[in-house]
């Protein structure tokens, strides 16, 4: 009898042992942090650039922060000639960026009379790259990074502080595997917004700072017997064939669009480019077309093509001075309504007797081929004057080969006019090796314009 009761109290007490711990994993997910006399940077919201310049706030200032199955309650105090009180339900997100090298924590929350979230991260691995001055002590640390927009007086408030004691593998796996069961906000998004927090870009785009679109226009000519620079370039940079000065000194929330030809061989890189808040650093969002063309006078053959060679994105750390390429296939430009054309370029009797294109797009299929035709381009003429356009189904068969009378009489007998050149119009290049190209072959064909243009948007 007494050893059946020792086992019966040692069953209960085993019970009591395992119930306590499950209570306290519980308690353990419930994280609770508070922060006393918390540096606040300020800025006033009619600044063009948030934070470029700011003031500091020492004292009394005060953070709370509430962690609990996928949500943070964000409240406290901000002492500016008057106490401002402020508190938030924010639901917390993993980060999805590829080219920050620390994982990180994002939310999202509705503003309301008072306040407005313009940002909200914790990084588990504080990065130069987000850190103001002031705080770069806190590299290494997790770090708690916020904006608060203050409805009433019309100021930013940036905080940055640690968080050391902030379970943080822990709960990024449980936002994680949330945010796989529960797709409430796409990937896609999810990016947006947090390229929004670090930068605070979506602040200049309301104010009609930032201009995403621009669109590029350019032409080549080539006639026989010219000749070819054979000069070697001089110089590397961490995205060969663009300069290293670009990340660190390019024009800012503004799509820039550059058409080089060095030694004979044509390329176009557009950037689009932003500050993390409160610094110096940079992230470009660029594009790297290559715009290879071709000139056999005497096979009578011309060719001409446009094809994504990198779409990445490059960080500029402006604290120690390093450019790194962080991600070569981020997508994050758009190349659309890209129009290349090949053709005669001057009144001689040289003309167009065969013709082609193609197209390799991973974000586009054929219906998206909006033009193909068969142009007579003067030499001052724009890509889109057109002796015909193709557009039914039959017509935009990729790789299909147009054939023309093989003279200038017998094209000027049964069309009425002559066949100079090529044009296509093709959507959607972003991918690592999407590529428009057309090929032209002629008679007597004795100069040549090769023309492309092309809008170039950042998303």
């Amino acid at each position: 009898m007494k050893n059946t009761v020792k086992i019966v109290l040692n069953i209960i007490l085993q019970m009591i042992i395992i119930i306590g711990m499950v209570n306290s994993v519980q308690a353990a997910n419930k994280t609770i942090i508070k922060k006393d006399n918390v540096s606040v940077a300020v800025s006033s919201c009619d600044l063009e650039e948030p934070f470029s310049e700011y003031s500091t706030i020492d004292d009394y200032n005060t953070i709370s922060l509430e962690y609990d199955k996928g949500r943070i309650k964000l409240w406290g105090e901000i002492l500016d000639e008057e106490t401002y009180e402020y508190q938030f339900l924010l639901n917390l997100y993993p980060s999805q960026l590829k080219y920050m090298s620390n994982k990180a924590l994002v939310g999202k929350t509705d503003p309301n009379e008072m306040w407005r979230v313009v940002s909200f991260r914790i990084e588990e691995n504080a990065s130069e790259i987000t850190l103001l001055k002031s705080n770069l002590n806190l590299k290494g640390n997790i770090l708690l990074s916020y904006v608060l927009e203050n409805m009433q007086n019309g100021k930013m408030y940036y905080f940055q502080t640690s968080i050391n004691e902030f379970d943080f593998e822990s709960i990024y796996n449980e936002t994680a595997v949330c945010y796989k069961e529960n797709e409430n906000i796409s990937n896609a998004e999810l990016i947006t917004l947090e390229e929004n927090y670090l930068t605070l870009n979506n602040e200049r785009n309301e104010r009609g700072i930032s201009n995403k679109t621009e669109v590029s226009e350019d032409s080549i000519e080539t006639q026989e017997n010219s000749s070819l620079s054979i000069n070697k370039f001089s110089t590397r940079s961490v995205l060969y064939p663009i300069p290293d000065s670009i990340f660190k000194n390019g024009i800012m929330d503004k799509m820039t669009v550059v058409n080089a030809t060095e030694n004979g061989a044509a390329y176009t890189y557009a950037y689009y480019q932003t500050k993390t808040a409160g610094t110096e650093n940079r992230i470009t969002q660029v594009v790297l077309l290559d715009r290879p063309y071709y000139s056999d006078f005497n096979n009578q053959m011309f060719m001409y093509t446009c094809s994504v060679i990198s779409n990445a994105t490059v960080l500029y750390n402006a604290y120690s001075g390093e450019i790194s390429v962080r991600d070569h296939d981020a997508k994050r430009i758009t190349v659309s309504n890209l129009n290349i054309a090949v053709s005669n370029t001057y009144a001689d009797r040289g003309v167009m007797i065969r013709g082609r294109y193609d197209v390799c797009s991973q974000s586009s299929i054929m219906q998206n081929i909006i033009q193909v035709g068969l142009a007579a381009i003067p030499k001052v003429g724009t890509i889109a004057e057109c002796f015909r356009i193709l557009t039914t189904k039959a017509d935009t068969k990729c790789g299909y080969e147009y054939q023309y009378q093989d003279t200038y009489d017998k094209q000027m007998t049964v069309y009425g006019k002559v066949v100079y050149g090529i044009v296509t119009e093709s959507q959607s290049l972003k991918y690592i090796e999407d590529s428009a190209s057309v090929t032209l072959w002629g008679n007597n064909i004795q100069n040549c314009t090769y023309k492309y243009s092309a809008t170039f948007t950042y998303k």
